[in-house]
């Protein structure tokens, strides 16, 4: 009997990314990943009725529900990690990463401390990694402050946020700020063209103009 295919089969957290040659108690194993991140093996039965629906992350937000830091760790280790995640993209896609200590949720609680009434997790260099020298509790009117589109930037003799080099340049803000988390100089990440554009004044020229 022809073996069913189960690659891109969900179950609640678990997506079957592939099948593995590993054979368990007679039990075909597949191999799947975790919302979380984490990848492991999964009989198939467990799969299809449903029996297993994570790879433990789930029991453990279970226990731990009581605890809202757990839901931030875990928003911070699906924006970092998981590449399906909808934050993705402005953090694990631009090279945002967690020390490996807060890959334990109890290792995060004891450098976080208790959460503060109305705060959420907050790094304080935007451009830096989650660890306990870069991250406090905040509230959003802190954070709004501390995001990337605010950041400052000194050409010139003009010092201006992100937004404002933008409107100057051309290029659009989410481009400078991902061009500044790969590293680029301040006025190559503000100034740059992008390829196939057409001629452009100097920037000296569109500074003066402002």
């Amino acid at each position: 009997m022809k073996r069913l295919d189960l690659r891109g089969f969900s179950n609640r957290r678990l997506t079957v990314i592939g099948e593995s040659p590993v054979v368990k108690n007679s039990k075909c194993m597949w191999q799947c990943r975790c919302e979380c991140g984490s990848v492991l093996l999964v009989p198939a039965s467990g799969l299809k009725s449903g029996r297993i629906s994570s790879c433990g992350c789930l029991i453990s937000e279970k226990k731990n529900h009581k605890d809202n830091r757990y839901r931030v760790w875990c928003g911070m280790i699906q924006r970092c990690k998981n590449k399906n995640a909808p934050k993705y993209p402005k953090y694990g896609g631009v090279g945002v990463t967690i020390c490996e200590r807060w890959s334990l949720f109890e290792n995060f609680i004891e450098d976080m401390g208790p959460r503060p009434k109305g705060t959420t997790l907050d790094r304080k260099d935007s451009k830096g990694n989650y660890c306990k020298d870069n991250c406090r509790w905040a509230t959003h009117v802190e954070q709004n402050r501390n995001r990337s589109w605010n950041h400052c930037l000194t050409m010139y003799g003009k010092t201006l946020p992100v937004v404002a080099w933008s409107e100057i340049s051309g290029i659009s803000a989410s481009t400078i700020i991902s061009r500044l988390h790969a590293g680029w100089s301040d006025r190559l990440a503000v100034f740059t063209p992008p390829r196939k554009s057409g001629k452009k004044a100097t920037e000296c020229q569109k500074v003066e103009a402002v």
